[in-house]
C-alpha cells in the first residue's frame, strides 16, 4: 500500500487547531482505488482525539466515472437524512492540494471491531446487522433524493441487467469453458424469468441500499448493545430492500454458511414492522426475495467475467475475494437455474 501524508492544515481545520503532527498507518486497501488509514494525532490539547480514520479515494475508477465521488456524496448529502448509527464525520470532500476525495471520521476502533473477510457470521451477529439494515431501509425510503438527483448513486441492478442480458449467456459459456463454473442447462429460463419479474416489480417502492455489507465493512459493537456501524458506502444505491438481504447470503468466503436464512429474514421483518413498516404478506416477501436473489446473481456475472479475463495479482486481497466468490456465485446460479 502506498504511504500517505495527510494534510495537516485540513486536520487542524476540521478536527483541532491543537494538532502538532500526524502519522498515518494503512489499515485497509479496497479492491477499488481507495485506501483507509488510521492517523495518529500528536497534539497539545487534552480534548483532541488520539487518532482518526481517513479514507482516501483516487479519482481513476475504471468503468465507473462517479465511483470516486459516491462515498463522499453519501456522507455529504444522504447520511444527514438517515437515522442510522455512524461514526462522527469530521470532513467529506476534496483534499487540499490534490484531486483525491477524502473522508475523515471518528476512529471507532475502541468501540467496534471489523472482522476479517473470511469471518463466518454467527446468528446473533447477523441479527444485529439486520436490525441496522431495517433502520437504513425504513428511513431510506423517505431520505432518497428525487429521481433526477440520484445520478451519483449506483444505478438500479435492473438497469444493468437490461444492458447486459444478451451478453450473459456468452459470459456464462466462457466461464464454463474455463472450468470456473459447471454447465447450467436452466440458465436461459432463469434469465427470462428474472427479466419478466423486473418489469413486474418495477413500480414497487424502493429505498437506500448499502449493496456491500460483508465482514470488513461492518463494525460490530464490543458491548452488548445492538449498535452496528456500517462503513464503506462506495456502492450506495437504491432499489428493493431484499437486495441487501440477498447479498447477506451471497457472501464471499461463504461467510453466511452457518446461518438460518428463514430466521434471519423473519428477524429483519419483525424489526421493520416495529419501526412502522406495513410490510408485505409472506407470499409477497418470498416472491420479492427470490427475484432479488436472481437479480444479484445475474448482476454479478459481468463482474465475474471481467475478473476471470483480467485477474488481480496472485495473493492480493481482491484476487482471494474472487477466488472464493467464483464458487459462491456459481453455486447460487446452479441452484437458481435448477429452480426454474
Amino acid at each position: 500500500m502506498i504511504m500517505y501524508e495527510p494534510s495537516l492544515s485540513l486536520l487542524r481545520s476540521v478536527v483541532s487547531s491543537d494538532i502538532r503532527s500526524v502519522t498515518a498507518e494503512p489499515i485497509k486497501r479496497s479492491s477499488t482505488p481507495a485506501a483507509t488509514y488510521r492517523v495518529r494525532l500528536d497534539s497539545i490539547g487534552a480534548q483532541v482525539p488520539h487518532s482518526v480514520l481517513i479514507k482516501r479515494i483516487d479519482d481513476d475508477w475504471p468503468d465507473d466515472p462517479l465511483g470516486h465521488e459516491r462515498e463522499v456524496r453519501f456522507y455529504q448529502l444522504l447520511l444527514p437524512r438517515l437515522d442510522i448509527a455512524h461514526p462522527h464525520i469530521f470532513y467529506a470532500g476534496i483534499e487540499p492540494d490534490s484531486s483525491h476525495q477524502v473522508v475523515i471520521m471518528e476512529d471507532v476502533g475502541n468501540s467496534h471491531h471489523f472482522p476479517p473477510p473470511d469471518h463466518v457470521w454467527t446468528q446473533s451477529e447477523i441479527e444485529m446487522i439486520l436490525h441496522a439494515y431495517a433502520r437504513l431501509h425504513e428511513h431510506g425510503q423517505h431520505a432518497l433524493p428525487s429521481l433526477e438527483e440520484r445520478g451519483w448513486m449506483m444505478d438500479r441492478h435492473e438497469n444493468r441487467l437490461y444492458e447486459t442480458a444478451e451478453k450473459l449467456p456468452h459470459m456464462v459459456e466462457k466461464l464454463v469453458a474455463q472450468n470456473i463454473w459447471s454447465k447450467m442447462p436452466g440458465f436461459g429460463r432463469l434469465l427470462e424469468r428474472t427479466l419478466h419479474d423486473a418489469q413486474m416489480f418495477s413500480s414497487h417502492p424502493v429505498t437506500v441500499l448499502h449493496n456491500d455489507v460483508y465482514p470488513p465493512n461492518c463494525g460490530l459493537p464490543m458491548t452488548n448493545t445492538r449498535d452496528v456501524t456500517l462503513l464503506d458506502w462506495e456502492m450506495v444505491g437504491w432499489g428493493l430492500e431484499e437486495l441487501d438481504l440477498g447479498f447477506m447470503f451471497l457472501q464471499p468466503f461463504g461467510s453466511h454458511r452457518v446461518l438460518d436464512r428463514k430466521e434471519a429474514n423473519s428477524c429483519y421483518w419483525r424489526e421493520r414492522e416495529r419501526l412502522g413498516s406495513p410490510g408485505h404478506s409472506s407470499v409477497e416477501r418470498q416472491k420479492r426475495q427470490e427475484f432479488a436473489d436472481s437479480l444479484w446473481s445475474l448482476w454479478l456475472i459481468p463482474v465475474a467475467y471481467r475478473m476471470a479475463e483480467s485477474p488481480y495479482p496472485v495473493g492480493s486481497t481482491p484476487r482471494n475475494y474472487w477466488t472464493s466468490m467464483f464458487k459462491v456465485l456459481g453455486d447460487r446460479l446452479q441452484i437458481l437455474s435448477h429452480a426454474v
